[in-house]
């Protein structure tokens, strides 16, 4: 029943993305709800780092929500691989899904553009950060 009403909004019911694939099969979890979900809403007031979002994104679920911590604005590039809105701005967030809702060909592009942009907080660009600083603190 999920699929038939995804299907009918243009929705997709699986990972279907190309990248997906490899994505998943480097993922010890394989993606679970994200392989098949189109969006992610995210209504949390508060974060430390919105994991969830990026998590989100490596599989193409587009994420949604609101402009309520600080860390939001690394992860969320608003319009390129998800959206954000003011902080309890309801009809705002109504309106940004539905916009994705009912445009296949701007979730698909957001979609591919945050597994794309997800890749800066893989494991590898994390490490090569953490390496830097500390060469840099060593050469002080």
């Amino acid at each position: 029943m999920a699929e038939t009403r995804a299907a009918t909004r243009g929705l997709r019911p699986a990972c279907v993305y190309p990248t997906l694939t490899s994505l998943a099969a480097e993922t010890p979890s394989g993606g679970g709800d994200y392989c098949i979900a189109s969006l992610f809403l995210m209504t949390s007031a508060s974060e430390g780092w919105g994991l969830t979002l990026t998590e989100a994104q490596q599989f193409g679920a587009v994420p949604v929500a609101f402009d309520s911590y600080a860390s939001l604005r690394e992860i969320i590039t608003d319009g390129e691989n998800g959206r954000y809105v003011p902080f309890a701005d309801v009809s705002a967030y109504a309106k940004a899904v539905l916009e994705l809702m009912e445009d296949a060909g701007m979730r698909q592009e957001m979609a591919l553009y945050a597994i794309e942009s997800s890749k800066r907080f893989s494991w590898g660009a994390i490490a090569e950060k953490w390496q830097a600083l500390l060469e840099e603190l060593g050469s002080l």
